[in-house]
């Protein structure tokens, strides 16, 4: 990975929105997930208070980056922002 390359993540401010979408998984899911995400390396994984499109309030959980893992001026890859992105 180019030391200049960064990948997404969630940062807290009372107010703020994130979209993305979620679902129903099982711990053997989560386990792969983690794997996935380099937790807890990169990530970890944090239970979120999450309002549905439906306007539901539902428990959920989110990727976080490690602190030690973010820094200024990280850009995520053109490719990375479009998977981010596709809808």
């Amino acid at each position: 990975m180019n030391p200049k390359e960064g990948n997404a993540s969630i940062m807290g401010e009372r107010g703020a929105c994130v979209e993305g979408i979620f679902g129903e998984v099982v711990s053997s899911d989560l386990d792969k997930l983690d794997k996935a995400e380099a937790a807890p390396r990169h990530y970890r994984r944090e239970l979120l208070r999450v309002i549905s499109g439906d306007g539901a309030k539902v428990e959920a959980v989110a990727y976080v980056a490690n602190p030690r893992m973010v820094r200024a001026g990280l850009k995520p890859t053109a490719e990375y922002l479009s998977h981010l992105l596709a809808e």
